[in-house]
């Protein structure tokens, strides 16, 4: 009697002890500094940080010497650690159990163990992809391209996965598609996936071709196909255990109330932290993980004003009167004169005309999509182009540079295919231009587009590597392109010939990035980092290649996994067109806030 009187009181305090509410966790807030020597690396449209579902790694974007890397670090220790395979790495993201991380890096989508190891392919992507998710039934979820919608991939590699999707039509880098912007409601693309608990929904970004403070917050259900806008202004939208929504505008980031099952908002949007580090193309950079840990980047609304600048060979910066914008990409004139430029306006990239002397700016392009990679005619008359004018596909066009008459394709689009030009040669007869061809490979290829009669495309380069960037030079005989074939970017050239690519010779020996010829043909530049290379060329009595030698060095917009280039030359050779921010942005710090979900709750209450 007496045991079993202890085994009911013993029961009864159990219950009630189980009964009694926990109290909630302190919230505590830390700030993680980050080395100088590798600062974190903040570009547009591409998130730099992620944790892992439970909050005990840490993984972000970090620039060493001018070059990016993901590095890991675990919650518990002091020191982070570069992960070895994700050189040029970006937009990282966890897979589910934390094991694993993918990444971005040229146009290719990859996994890596957080242990260690080789990282594996999974996909084939254009380089401006714009966010992934890793779902639990081990399939991906991410954006095709620019102006594309999502698609989902097998984790395990280019392998579309079975689901009621099954009659869509097949992605062309491999996937199935999800999504597709739909214009006639305003939409451009679909960005910054995320799956819900489950795996049976995904929240994603609807850009609406503006400032993304006035993008749409969807969500989509992976069971019907249906897609529903949940309430507009906002980007980067993330689900929280907590019943919440979280997402950013203007710098901030906001909560509102979501009931999961009905996959419907139950509230308004409340502020509940000033000053996430918030760039114009949208990516805000902010990860949570789902035991309550916060992590973001401070700074607010990231403003990218720069300028256009000389800077001699000594590294001596001289601006140019052209007003500040958000430059992207340029191409000097024949004459040094006049230089096109891309800027950016939102989400939309024009072409525009700038008087390098009087510092005016005269639009060239209007079409509401991106374009990309100016150059130049040999004539200086023409400016040519990617755009994506005849579909999501870029391909090749020109207009005259004074703004007569109206823009021509140069080569008819082609589902799959993503076309960019880098160079003419010098007697205006041939146009060099890379395909980004979505094959299982993921390979980008060197053509050439002759300029007059019937002449087709024809194929100079194409190898199971990457060979991008081809630049002529200023005698035509010879191509400077960059290939990955070592593993990493170098520079190669090689003699050019209707016959083909013959007798290559290496010209970097650590990593490279946008070659250019100056204009005597003497000496060939490249990007190293921060630093500007130079390497003497010779042609006779044969072809030989110099050893490197840095030029000068400095903090300008390089050209990362983007398309087109950054820089160019003046026709005398003594001075490089750079583009330079008004305020170099180095983040030097994370702050993290743990039991972050308590703070959560209190400041919006879920019904």
């Amino acid at each position: 009697l007496a045991g079993a009187i202890a085994l009911i009181a013993g029961l009864i305090i159990w219950n009630l002890w189980n009964t009694i509410p926990s109290a909630p966790q302190s919230v505590a807030r830390v700030v993680i500094p980050l080395p100088s020597t590798a600062p974190l690396e903040v570009e547009t449209w591409r998130p730099a940080v992620a944790l892992s579902p439970d909050g005990t790694r840490l993984v972000y974007v970090a620039n060493r010497g001018g070059k990016k890397q993901l590095y890991l670090r675990q919650m518990d220790q002091l020191d982070a650690t570069p992960i070895p395979g994700t050189e040029g790495g970006h937009s990282p993201f966890f897979a589910p159990d934390g094991q694993s991380v993918g990444f971005v890096v040229g146009n290719e989508l990859k996994k890596v163990s957080v242990s260690g190891g080789v990282p594996q392919i999974l996909a084939s992507v254009p380089p401006v992809t714009r966010g992934a998710s890793w779902g639990p039934d081990d399939t991906i979820i991410f954006t095709t391209d620019p102006n594309g919608g999502l698609v989902r991939i097998l984790a395990i590699g280019n392998t579309p996965p079975p689901d009621a999707f099954s009659n869509a039509p097949p992605y062309s880098m491999g996937g199935q598609i999800l999504t597709r912007p739909d214009p006639t409601k305003g939409e451009y693309s679909h960005r910054w996936p995320q799956f819900l608990p489950g795996g049976k929904a995904v929240l994603f970004t609807i850009d609406t071709g503006g400032s993304f403070d006035d993008a749409r917050i969807a969500v989509l259900s992976l069971e019907t196909g249906k897609t529903d806008v949940l309430f507009d202004g906002g980007t980067n939208p993330r689900y929280s255990p907590t019943g919440h929504i979280v997402f950013c505008r203007a710098g901030a980031l906001l909560a509102v109330p979501f009931d999961l099952e009905r996959l419907e908002r139950t509230g308004d949007p409340v502020t509940v932290i000033d000053g996430i580090l918030m760039e114009p193309g949208g990516a805000a950079h902010f990860t949570f993980s789902d035991d309550g840990s916060l992590a973001y980047v401070p700074g607010g609304m990231l403003v990218l004003d720069r300028k256009l600048v000389w800077v001699n060979r000594q590294g001596e910066v001289e601006p140019l009167p052209a007003e500040p914008r958000e430059y992207e990409n340029l191409s000097l004139s024949p004459n040094g004169k006049q230089v096109a430029v891309i800027i950016r306006d939102g989400s939309n990239y024009d072409v525009w005309i700038s008087d390098v002397a009087r510092g005016s700016l005269s639009r060239l392009t209007f079409h509401p999509q991106e374009e990309l990679a100016p150059i130049w005619t040999p004539d200086g008359k023409q400016v040519t182009f990617a755009s994506e004018m005849a579909g999501s596909f870029p391909t090749l066009w020109w207009r005259p540079a004074d703004g007569s008459g109206s823009q021509e394709i140069l080569l008819e689009r082609k589902e799959g295919m993503a076309r960019f030009p880098t160079s003419w040669s010098p007697d205006g007869q041939t146009l060099a231009f890379n395909i980004s061809t979505g094959t299982e490979t993921g390979s980008t290829d060197i053509w050439m587009l002759p300029r007059e009669g019937e002449g087709e495309p024809w194929v100079f380069l194409d190898t199971e590597f990457d060979e991008t960037g081809a630049m002529f030079s200023p005698n035509g005989r010879l191509l400077a392109y960059m290939s990955n074939e070592t593993g990493r970017d170098e520079v190669y050239i090689q003699p050019f010939s209707v016959a083909g690519p013959r007798g290559k010779q290496q010209v970097s020996v650590s990593g490279c990035g946008e070659p250019v010829w100056a204009p005597d043909g003497r000496d060939l530049f490249y990007r190293n980092g921060d630093r500007i290379m130079a390497v003497a060329i010779e042609t006779e009595p044969e072809l030989s290649v110099g050893t490197p030698r840095t030029l000068f060095e400095g903090r300008f917009l390089a050209l990362g996994d983007e398309v087109g280039s950054t820089y160019d030359i003046s026709p005398d050779g003594q001075r490089f067109l750079m583009i330079k921010r008004e305020q170099d942005l180095v983040p030097t710090e994370l702050i993290v806030i743990l039991n972050w979900f308590e703070e959560l709750k209190r400041l919006v209450p879920t019904p």
